[in-house]
């Protein structure tokens, strides 16, 4: 008996490359809709450029939905008083130079993330957002046995995970 390809059927589409990660926003919302699910990784694996377009897309037109599932977000380290600061940044400066911040992070640290768009985090640091009430009531506690059941429960329509080009590969084509 003849065993069959699973992808047999479907439609296999080649990888595109975009100019520009708004032309790549474009593309996502005309295949997927306004109704954006997107699945984030853990920690540095993220695509934190393409994450914060498509959180500024959304702030910027509210008829797109936006739910962002993610394991933890991380954040750059600052400090809460002067000398803090002053001791931390020579670190931050040559750890973070080239690191780009989650944009929801700060509106969700303040509970002030707009109406059409949730973050739902499965790992989160610890003591990280006591008192936040909006980041308690969109936890989800998961291990990651249960993240692709989680993903599909969630309806996640879009996955972002950072990826380095290959060897000898034209980056900026």
């Amino acid at each position: 008996m003849e065993q069959k390809n699973s992808m047999e059927g479907s439609s296999k589409e080649a990888p595109r490359r975009f100019a520009s990660v708004e032309e790549c926003i474009d593309a996502l919302l005309a295949k997927v809709g306004k109704k954006v699910v997107l699945g984030l990784p853990l920690g540095l694996g993220k695509a934190n450029h393409f994450a914060n377009a498509l959180y500024a897309r959304a702030v910027a037109d509210p008829s797109i939905s936006l739910t962002i599932f993610t394991a933890l977000t991380l954040e750059r380290p600052q400090g809460d008083s002067d000398i803090s600061r002053r001791f931390i940044q020579p670190l931050l400066d040559r750890l973070y130079s080239s690191y780009q911040d989650l944009g929801y992070v700060s509106p969700r640290r303040k509970e002030h993330l707009p109406k059409n768009i949730n973050v739902i985090e499965f790992f989160m640091e610890p003591g990280a957002l006591l008192g936040n009430h909006y980041a308690q009531r969109h936890y989800v506690s998961a291990n990651y046995t249960q993240v692709p059941e989680d993903l599909l429960r969630f309806g996640v329509n879009v996955i972002a995970q950072m990826v380095a080009p290959m060897e000898g590969e034209d980056v900026t084509a």
